[in-house]
């Protein structure tokens, strides 16, 4: 018994074949990258937000020892008469109408409506004193 060997393996698709083939792939390809996307646009999402959160925890740190120190001042204005200003950060103080009284912030567009949002690469904490 003799075995017939082929001497050429390529395989013939015809045209519509190929064409299919062709359309299945390119569908897979789109697929996986819209995938691939909304998974990195997602944790990208999350990551932006845990930030923004470890950040908010120590703005609300400063902002506490800030507004002390504010306090400090109205009850000895006669004494200090300085506004109080921190190297880690700028600041701005504003009435109960939002009109700016002092500021040290380099952008004068606060939104009042966020406590806490991200603008020309900064972040910006918005906190109102009790009093």
């Amino acid at each position: 018994m003799k075995l017939l060997v082929l001497k050429s393996l390529d395989i013939d698709l015809t045209k519509s074949e190929a064409r299919t083939l062709l359309g299945f792939s390119l569908l897979y390809s789109f697929l996986v990258l819209v995938i691939i996307g909304g998974i990195s646009f997602t944790y990208y999402k999350f990551q932006k937000d845990l930030m923004l959160q470890e950040k908010r925890h120590i703005l609300q740190e400063y902002s506490n020892d800030f507004i002390f120190k504010l306090k400090d001042l109205h009850v000895n204005f006669d004494k200090y008469k300085y506004y109080p200003r921190d190297e880690k950060f700028n600041s701005a103080i504003f009435d109960s109408d939002k009109k700016l009284i002092f500021s040290t912030l380099e952008s004068k567009d606060v939104k009042f409506d966020k406590v806490t949002y991200i603008s020309e690469n900064m972040i910006h904490f918005i906190e109102e004193p009790e009093s």
